[in-house]
């Protein structure tokens, strides 16, 4: 009788248990999937009504510090509109991305945790063919959806970086990159 009420208690704890049984987060090397070294260099194809043919290049070209801590600066450039270059200042902590906003440390990505108030991990697919080749375990980021432009989603693949921006306005799609030594086009 004993053993029988102990098998009945097993069987209801782990029915209770449910979707309570949760597995510790996947280790990411950030640096593998958002890559930032000086002349790292990526160019996109415009998509969509506003920016077709528009060609987008995003350059780590140095570091700047700001408030005690180092953030490296990655400037973008269109083809079609020269004056919207401007750069933005990214830095990477515990598997976390954050960028420079306003002078403020705003944490943009996390690839570990599923934080939907930033940049998170939805998704990880095992395989996506593109214009530069085919890469394996491409995290999907999302991020909270805007009034304007909806819920954008980026795709970055291990060594690479960004490979596609997804947005109900501007898209691109990634059509070069030079990552250390190594070149994709």
């Amino acid at each position: 009788m004993k053993v029988f009420i102990l098998l009945v208690s097993c069987i209801t704890f782990l029915c209770s248990c449910g979707d309570k049984i949760v597995s510790p987060p996947e280790a990411v090397d950030t640096y593998e999937y958002f890559p930032l070294q000086i002349g790292d260099t990526w160019k996109y194809n415009g998509i969509g009504f506003l920016n077709q043919g528009d060609i987008l290049t995003m350059t780590i070209d140095g570091t700047q510090e700001f408030n005690g801590k180092t953030y490296f600066r990655m400037t973008k450039s269109y083809k079609l509109s020269p004056a919207l270059e401007a750069p933005d200042y990214f830095r990477i902590e515990n598997d976390k991305v954050y960028m420079l906003i306003e002078k403020k440390d705003v944490l943009f990505i996390d690839f570990v945790n599923r934080d939907t108030t930033v940049g998170y991990v939805y998704s990880t697919e095992d395989s996506v063919v593109t214009k530069v080749g085919t890469f394996n375990k491409v995290k999907n980021v999302g991020w909270p959806a805007s009034p304007v432009d909806g819920a954008p989603v980026n795709s970055y693949a291990p060594n690479i970086g960004l490979i596609s921006s997804v947005i109900e306005g501007p898209s691109y799609t990634l059509i070069y990159a030079k990552i250390g030594n190594k070149i994709y086009q």
